[in-house]
């Protein structure tokens, strides 16, 4: 996934990366039994940032934003940017 930051701080995120974005933020907040009201109190946001977030309506989030959420989710930047790929096997060599 590819994020560039524009001049204002702001990030430009394709259409396919903003529904990955809010799909990602959803679960994360589910998985710790928050509510998007609890998120936003936690991570010193509006209700309406994070709901706007989760539906894929919030284009081009702050990096500031994105920080804010992860801190709240305590994980990082890149595991609210990425779906985490399944673990593979690793072949033993010599077998």
């Amino acid at each position: 996934m590819t994020i560039t930051l524009s001049t204002s701080g702001e990030q430009d995120v394709t259409h396919k990366q903003q529904t990955e974005l809010a799909s990602r933020l959803k679960q994360l907040r589910e998985a710790r039994g928050m509510s998007q009201q609890a998120l936003a109190i936690t991570a010193g946001l509006s209700v309406s940032i994070v709901a706007r977030m989760e539906q894929g309506v919030k284009e081009d989030p702050r990096l500031s934003t994105l920080l804010k959420l992860g801190q709240a989710l305590d994980v990082g930047v890149g595991d609210l940017l990425m779906t985490p790929r399944p673990k593979r096997k690793q072949k033993r060599k010599g077998k």
